[in-house]
């Protein structure tokens, strides 16, 4: 396969202001191996993680009138996870969607993170919140609401400390906490209330919420909680064997409360009437992201037209419930709302037992019906019993005219340093 060799000068510069690397000898085999393989069909070996997934991505790939198509696996398998991603760059030039399969915080063993950021106007800010979100959890005691909030406003002062001011991403950001000691919580189908009143996020398959009751979180039936923290329009599913939660909310600037807030800002929201899609000022087609920082010129008593803070909910869940992350491209087609997302996650699961193949489903559905967007998910069953060895393996597949031209697979087992260490496993 031929890569452009202005797209590999371009990946080796980015990658000297990249944040994930560990230092100038790895930036520097970055770079040699990426030049050294411009003529080649493979790049050469080297230790650095995660030179080839960037070398066989299909946004380097050189373009063949659009009808190349890949797909970028993850299957990882790591404490009570087995999880499944894939990065699909779908019709677009480009793919600006990054994913944290997994993270885990040394001082918190009983938790562990999920992220997709979904980028927009380049994917410098969504690889920029991918790389920093560990070390952001890593920085609070906890990962109550508070701190969420906090990781969150933590990320946008770091873009703009970094420098990284162009374009913007939405995103959504799962704890995964294994409850050690029992807890009585009221609870509403499968979110967690602090206040009984409080009208839950609209969560059906076969039946609606019932009527608010006391649980016991950390027994075997309820061993999990789930944070989930959204900005934006990235999405959280819970999938169960015959009904679904939704676990976030779209921040659209045509939302009542969210619009209320823009104007009292001083921007302006475009009329939602005919096809016309509401936008800030005439740009921005969502209220709440990170970076976009043109929208963000708030100050005092005047707040920021667009802001990047969290909704934060909780949810409880159970031994082999499915966790799904996805970006707004698997539901952009029309006939992929929520429920066909959730049917349709549902209905693969138990063909194939397979939580990648389920992944690469949900892409491939969206990418069949039309969508024009970039496609990522990450769908994670919740095992009973953690995993003794933890495995991960990163897949890159590359059609170019209906024609499979690439399979490559990498064993990144080694990014799972569970002793003692912080750990996070990407895939972009």
């Amino acid at each position: 396969m031929r890569i452009n060799l202005v797209a590999k000068v371009a990946l080796a510069i980015s990658f000297v202001a990249s944040t994930e690397t560990a230092g100038v000898t790895a930036i520097l085999r970055r770079i040699r191996n990426a030049l050294f393989s411009a003529g080649a069909g493979n790049p050469s070996p080297t230790s650095a993680p995660g030179l080839e997934r960037w070398l066989h991505h299909g946004v380097y790939l050189e373009q063949l009138g659009g009808q190349e198509k890949e797909h970028l696996t993850m299957r990882a398998e790591e404490w009570h996870l087995v999880s499944g991603a894939v990065s699909m760059r779908g019709r677009r030039p480009t793919d600006e969607d990054t994913m944290v399969v997994v993270a885990a915080i040394h001082s918190h063993r009983n938790i562990r993170i999920q992220a997709l950021f979904d980028g927009h106007g380049g994917p410098n800010v969504a690889q920029f919140a991918a790389n920093r979100l560990q070390s952001l959890f890593a920085r609070q005691k906890g990962y109550s609401r508070r701190d969420l909030e906090k990781i969150c406003r933590a990320l946008d002062e770091e873009l703009k400390k970094n420098n990284v001011r162009r374009g913007g991403s939405t995103g959504v950001i799962m704890v995964i906490e294994k409850v050690e000691k029992p807890e009585k919580v009221i609870v509403r189908g499968r979110q967690i209330l602090k206040d009984p009143g409080l009208t839950p996020l609209k969560e059906h398959y076969r039946k609606q919420a019932g009527p608010a009751e006391e649980i016991t979180l950390g027994t075997s039936e309820t061993p999990f909680r789930l944070h989930v923290a959204n900005v934006g329009d990235s999405r959280a599913m819970l999938v169960l064997e015959d009904e679904y939660y939704e676990m976030t909310k779209d921040h659209k600037p045509e939302d009542p409360e969210e619009k209320s807030r823009i104007l009292r800002a001083g921007a302006s929201v475009t009329d939602s009437e005919g096809t016309s899609v509401p936008r800030i000022d005439g740009s921005l087609a969502l209220s709440r992201s990170f970076g976009d920082f043109s929208l963000k010129q708030g100050s005092g008593s005047t707040p920021d037209a667009v802001i990047s803070t969290p909704d934060v909910r909780q949810f409880y869940a159970g031994y082999n419930d499915l966790l799904v992350l996805f970006c707004d491209g698997v539901t952009e087609p029309v006939a992929s709302s929520w429920p066909q997302v959730a049917a349709y996650t549902r209905e693969i699961f138990v063909q194939t037992g397979d939580v990648v193949k389920t992944a690469v489903a949900l892409a491939e559905q969206a990418y069949s019906a039309g969508s024009q967007d970039n496609l990522s998910a990450v769908v994670t069953r919740l095992r009973p019993d953690p995993a003794e060895v933890p495995v991960a393996t990163l897949h890159a597949h590359a059609w170019m005219r209906g024609i499979l031209r690439t399979v490559h697979t990498e064993d990144w087992s080694h990014r799972l340093q569970t002793e003692n260490k912080n750990f996070f496993l990407p895939l972009f």
